[in-house]
Parts: structure tokens; C-alpha cells; sequence
């Protein structure tokens, strides 16, 4: 009787360490923060790791190219001893205009779209017959004096081309640069007119390249001398 009492003892308390083992053996609860971090059970040496929710990005919407274009008298402004004169633009219709100076600015609803028109001083004595040559090397001395103001400056192409219904001697400059971290692509195009180098800027990212493509074609086939 003894003997049976003993084994009967033994056999519980075996089966009480069995019970506490598989217990411990099982994996650690899933806990969660104050903060929604959600901390998943790992075994061995492995590091906890972390789940978070994905935030949805928003693509910017896109510009708003031009439905048309009107008539812009430019009025240049007065350069001793020669007086200012005006130059008939392609104004992109439904776009916000607004004056910085010298400067007249149209900008797309959006504002990711740019045409600037402006004039200043050719700082070189003008030939009697000005050539695309001597406008691209006016424009050349531009890129190489406000390169450095755009960053990741990138030319892509400054050569002559002919301005306006009367194919005026004129040049062409484009490049491309970096602003908050878009990468924008610019045209400018440049005619000597009296003393002035008058230049059309055209800007807007690059992605919408066709857009600004348009653009550029429209005034350059535009721009006219009003007297």
C-alpha cells in the first residue's frame, strides 16, 4: 500500500512540472502603448519590431496650361536718352498677371507655371544690324553671370533662333534647375530691340515639359514690335 502511495505522489508532481514548462514555454502577449505602438512577441534573440500606418501621399495637381492667348501690350520702361516703347506678347489667357519692377508676370492658377516678360540694358554697344549671334552671346553672358542662383543648373541648349511673324535676329537659352525639390525647366528666349535685351522667361516642371513646349512656341511666333 505504501508503494502505490509513493508512485501516485510522484506522478502528480511530475505532471505539475509539465504543465509550469509548457506554460512558460508559450509566447510573450502582444502589448500596446499609450502612443497605438503595437510591440510584436518575438522569440529568441530577434528585436522587437514596430507597426505603423502608411500615410497616403498626395500628388500636387497639375498646371493649368493656357486656353488661349490674348494681345499683351509691353511697355518698356524709359532708358535715357531713348524712351521706353512697347512690344506686342502672347498673354496666356486666365492666368494671374502681377508687376515686379521691370518684370510682368503671368502665373497659372496653380503657380507652378511661369512667363515673364522683361528688358534691361544690352551693357554692350548694339551693331546697326544685330545678328541671332550677338543676342546669343548676350544671352550666354546671362547664364554665365546667374547660373550659380539655381540650384542643380543644368543647360540644355543656347543657340539663334528667329523671333516673331517678321523672324526677328534673336536666341534661345534653356536649362533646367532644382526648387523645393522639383526639378523645373526653363526657356528664355532674347531680341535686341533699340538698346535693350527684351527676353521671355518660361518656367514650370519638367514633367509637364509639353506644356511649357507650347508655351514657348506661342510666344516665340508672337512677339512683335509695336513701335
Amino acid at each position: 500500500m505504501k508503494l502505490v502511495a509513493i508512485l501516485a505522489l510522484a506522478g502528480l508532481a511530475l505532471a505539475g512540472c509539465t504543465q509550469q514548462q509548457a506554460t512558460s514555454a508559450g509566447p510573450p502577449p502582444t502589448t500596446s502603448t499609450t502612443d497605438n505602438t503595437v510591440w510584436v512577441p518575438v522569440t529568441g534573440t530577434e528585436t522587437p519590431t514596430t507597426t505603423t500606418t502608411a500615410q497616403a501621399v498626395v500628388a500636387p495637381k497639375p498646371p493649368v496650361a493656357p486656353t488661349g492667348y490674348g494681345p499683351f501690350n509691353y511697355q518698356t520702361p524709359p532708358h535715357p536718352p531713348a524712351g521706353g516703347f512697347a512690344i506686342n506678347m502672347a498673354a496666356p489667357a486666365g492666368w494671374n498677371r502681377s508687376q515686379d519692377g521691370d518684370k510682368t508676370d503671368f502665373r497659372d492658377p496653380t503657380g507652378q507655371l511661369l512667363v515673364q516678360f522683361e528688358d534691361v540694358p544690352a551693357g554692350r554697344p548694339v551693331p546697326a544690324n544685330v545678328t541671332s549671334a550677338f543676342v546669343v552671346g548676350l544671352l550666354s553672358q546671362r547664364a554665365q553671370a546667374t547660373q550659380g542662383e539655381y540650384a542643380n543648373y543644368h543647360q540644355i541648349a543656347l543657340g539663334p533662333v528667329a523671333i516673331g511673324p517678321y523672324d526677328i535676329p534673336g536666341g534661345q537659352w534653356q536649362f533646367t534647375f532644382t526648387a523645393n525639390g522639383v526639378l523645373r525647366q526653363v526657356t528664355v528666349l532674347g531680341m535686341i530691340w533699340g538698346s535693350d535685351l527684351v527676353t521671355v522667361y518660361v518656367s514650370g516642371p519638367q514633367q509637364f515639359s509639353s506644356i511649357l513646349a507650347s508655351i514657348v512656341a506661342q510666344e516665340r511666333g508672337m512677339i512683335d514690335i509695336a513701335g
